[in-house]
């Protein structure tokens, strides 16, 4: 049976009802600023005295779009301040992590800036890994990483590439690794140039793991290393570890080249294999265990050549 004229009337009017109180409920209105600025003044007066959880409930009163604009970065430095100070630090991050953002011109991104760098020193420090899928090394690599795209004004960048590429190597990320350090190089000379330049090569050489790899990289690893000797930095642990690896690099570079030459000589391809003998009888390569068995090599190739040529 239709429901009656009276009784669709009364069901139309309830749900007018309902739609009404839904859009009110969802809509926040923006607090005068005359109300709103006593709030955030005693929120950050309750800051400066420590009164940590008293900062939060007064600042809780502008949360959200009840806070209006022109306070909203003061009122989100303030929470985060609490916040990181009760040891809610991803709550701080998240709650700092759009201000560069939201407000670009602010007189307080520089505060913003630093408090990001304490969050992310914070989680390192704490790294309790409550989750087997999140720990607050996790933690802190978010926040850094946040704070090299956002903030590159900071003047923790060259720290925060520094532990981004340590991360990354620990990791067994050595691709990453070597971007990181990389750019370290790159914007960060002075900082970090001795240091960077041996984790980047040794990110290379990480990767590489043998003679069968790239040729290329394995040259670039050897050069960075050789420019890291070349300035004397006064790490004796590091310094052993890059003599001793710029000398594996050495012989891996020419037991790559004695292979290559070995390959062309199974195929019949002399010449392929006198210019990888003449190349791994160079003399960069002097000192290397099997440098005089490719000395050797080449000299009964040029002979062999010599012989099929009719020269004498």
């Amino acid at each position: 049976m239709a429901p009656s004229m009276p009784h669709l009337q009364s069901f139309c009017c309830v749900l007018a009802l309902l739609a009404t109180l839904a859009t009110t409920a969802c809509t926040t209105t923006t607090m005068p600023l005359a109300e709103a600025d006593p709030l955030l003044a005693e929120g950050e007066a309750r800051v400066a005295a420590s009164d940590w959880e008293g900062a939060l409930d007064a600042l809780d009163e502008i949360d959200g779009d009840k806070c209006p604009m022109r306070l909203r970065d003061r009122r989100d430095l303030a929470l985060a301040r609490a916040r990181f100070a009760i040891g809610e630090y991803l709550d701080a991050y998240n709650g700092l992590k759009p201000f560069a953002d939201d407000y670009p011109l602010s007189e307080l991104r520089p505060e913003a800036t630093a408090m990001l760098w304490d969050v992310a020193e914070a989680l390192r420090r704490r790294d309790s890994g409550f989750l087997f899928f999140w720990s607050d090394r996790t933690g802190a690599r978010t926040v850094l990483e946040h704070l090299v795209a956002r903030h590159p004004e900071s003047p923790r960048i060259g720290d925060a590439l520094k532990i981004l590429g340590d991360m990354a190597y620990d990791d067994g990320n050595f691709e990453l690794a070597q971007q990181r350090y990389r750019d370290l190089l790159l914007d960060h000379p002075d900082e970090w140039t001795a240091y960077a330049r041996f984790r980047y090569a040794m990110s290379i050489v990480a990767s590489l793991e043998g003679p069968e790899y790239d040729q290329a990289r394995m040259a670039e690893a050897e050069r960075e290393l050789r420019q890291y000797l070349a300035g004397k930095f006064e790490n004796p642990t590091m310094n052993e570890v890059a003599e001793a690896t710029t000398r594996s690099l050495v012989e891996w570079q020419l037991e790559r080249e004695l292979g290559i030459a070995a390959f062309y000589a199974r195929i019949g391809n002399a010449a392929g294999e006198l210019l990888h003998l003449e190349r791994a009888a160079d003399a960069r390569f002097a000192g290397a265990p099997r440098h005089a068995e490719a000395t050797a090599q080449l000299a009964g190739a040029n002979a062999r050549k010599a012989a099929g040529s009719g020269k004498p």
